[in-house]
């Protein structure tokens, strides 16, 4: 069983110089072994040349259909080496063995169009393996003409070949494709646990009996095409059962998700792991050349394209239908992102008119009501200090008192209608001012609990205190409570504001939101969905009254 590095290639398409430089060592580790073997092999003869291309071509067509198995960035390429290294090392001398490593690889990998590199390193890593194990079979055997013993240099030489060969594809998949060590060993441990099982045992019925008989490379063949089939049933139900879970989550992920970069983000992380590719784009530009794409149903992204396939293994209709699944998910997701975007857009300028017309209404009444209120009180003490009737005098502190206390309405109007802190301090420092104003000297003891990290955005902000606004209007009207607290936190990538009193309640179920004095829970409820939040009343007469809004927003950094 042989697995290749997946990527190994900087920007410029050139492999890091670690890789370059593990590739030489490997190169050089299998041509010193391919040495030994032949200086150890001299005299050895080359016996029944018939039997032998036999193997050489059976060796040949497994390296051009091995069972490709990707994981992420690694590209592992199951085939049947451990059952011909078994076998032929019943029937033939080191150097026949080795020989038909050497042919059998070089025209696989050649055949298969890999990369110089790749065939490089191929080459080195196997042939120094074979070669390693030839050795050690000829150490601990070197007559080979007693079945218990070779058997047991058999299987020794086979350990020490999987050993070199997982501890250097290990190497190359750590420096190329920056996979840990310990991953790179144990990734596809089960499969390739059932497969060594398998050739192995391939190899023992095949090699004695081909050594008696040359008709027992049929049984061989046989066996082989079996276990191959069988494992190619098992790799790709693997895949499609891989594919599917990924579809699942992308299914998933992409619906729950409300912002539109997120959903995007989404569909080309699914659109990758499922056509196992490195790299993913949604756009407007149709696939070129080595890429796969489909037509995306809606919107300015016209194709969702995949390219950078992991391996060397071609897209298939099954590649295809798969991404078509996910193109339709996505274009569904993408298209609600959308209209939930165009809807935050919308209601981002309804805010912002409101503020705006409320900012120049405490403007006019600012520079307009309370300058004239203030200067017919001017003209009372004026003219207050012209009389001496005492009838006179008490009916102008009457109406002193009056204008005294029309002008600190319109200025409470004020910081109703836009208050400064909202902007220079944030929410927190907002509604802490905002339950002074409403309780302080009422009898009804407040807090207010700031467990925000980060300032709300502008928008949600501005909905969350108008909510909380009302809500507070509604507790100081008709709660009667002796105990207010409001809660600040953050919750399901937005805000929460819960607003708790212990007053008299009410039934929500029995009365409904449109009674008579609750007529601004509708306004609430309207305003918390309309921003794409909830809002939670939870009341029972004479249990108080708690009220939760949850509004979603990226977080900005609170000011100074």
């Amino acid at each position: 069983m042989r697995r290749g590095p997946a990527r190994g290639q900087d920007r410029r398409g050139k492999a890091p110089r670690s890789v370059r430089a593990y590739v030489a060592v490997a190169v050089i580790a299998g041509a010193g072994a391919v040495a030994g073997v032949v200086a150890a092999g001299r005299g050895d003869g080359f016996p029944r040349p018939g039997l032998w291309a036999a193997f050489l071509v059976l060796f040949v067509a497994d390296q051009l259909s091995p069972l490709r198995v990707l994981y992420r960035e690694e590209s592992e390429a199951m085939d049947l080496q451990e059952a011909f290294l078994v076998a032929m090392s019943f029937v033939f001398p080191p150097v026949p063995v080795l020989l038909v490593f050497a042919v059998g690889l070089t025209v696989g990998n050649l055949a298969r169009r890999l990369p110089p590199i790749k065939v490089a390193f191929n080459l080195g890593q196997l042939l120094a393996g074979a070669g390693a194990a030839l050795l050690l079979i000829g150490a601990i055997d070197p007559a080979g003409d007693e079945q218990g013993r070779r058997l047991v240099a058999v299987l020794c030489g086979l350990a020490l070949y999987i050993v070199i060969n997982n501890l250097a594809v290990a190497g190359i998949l750590h420096l190329a494709d920056r996979v840990p060590l310990r991953r790179a060993l144990t990734a596809t441990l089960p499969t390739r646990g059932w497969l060594w099982v398998g050739t192995v045992s391939i190899g023992l019925l095949m090699g004695p009996v081909a050594a008696l008989h040359p008709w027992g490379l049929a049984v061989g063949v046989a066996a082989i095409v079996a276990l191959h089939g069988s494992l190619a049933a098992h790799v790709r139900a693997e895949r499609e059962h891989a594919r599917l879970d990924v579809l699942l989550a992308a299914t998933s992920e992409a619906h729950a998700t409300i912002g539109l970069h997120e959903v995007r983000q989404a569909i080309l992380r699914s659109a990758r792991d499922i056509a196992q590719c490195r790299e993913a784009r949604l756009d407007g530009e149709p696939p070129g050349a080595g890429e796969l794409g489909v037509a995306m149903t809606n919107g300015p992204d016209g194709w969702l394209v995949v390219g950078g396939r992991r391996g060397t293994g071609q897209f298939d209709p099954d590649d295809r239908h798969m991404l078509e699944a996910l193109a339709a998910i996505g274009s569904s997701a993408l298209r609600n992102a959308s209209l939930f975007e165009d809807r935050g857009r919308m209601l981002s300028r309804l805010v912002e008119a409101q503020e705006v017309e409320r900012q120049r209404i405490a403007s006019d009444i600012h520079d307009d009501s309370i300058q004239a209120v203030a200067a017919v009180g001017l003209r009372l003490g004026m003219l207050r200090r012209r009389l001496d009737d005492p009838g006179a005098l008490a009916v102008l502190d009457d109406l002193q008192s009056t204008l005294e206390a029309a002008i600190a309405r319109l200025r409470t109007l004020l910081f109703d209608l836009r208050p400064p802190s909202l902007d220079q301090e944030g929410l927190a420092a907002s509604l802490r001012l905002s339950l002074e104003r409403s309780f302080d000297g009422a009898g009804t003891a407040h807090e207010l609990v700031d467990r925000l990290a980060e300032e709300p955005p502008t928008d949600a902000r501005v909905n969350l205190y108008r909510i909380c606004q009302e809500a507070l209007a509604n507790v100081r009207k008709h709660a009667a409570a002796a105990r207010v607290e409001v809660v600040l936190e953050e919750r399901d990538r937005g805000y929460v504001v819960r607003i708790r009193d212990d007053g008299r309640g009410f039934d929500p179920s029995a009365s409904g939101l449109m009674a008579p004095g609750h007529l601004g829970l509708v306004s609430m409820r309207e305003r918390a969905e309309a921003a794409g939040g909830w809002i939670r009343i939870d009341s029972r007469p004479g249990s108080g009254t708690t009220v939760e809004v949850w509004l979603p927003g990226t977080p900005v950094p609170v000011s100074a």
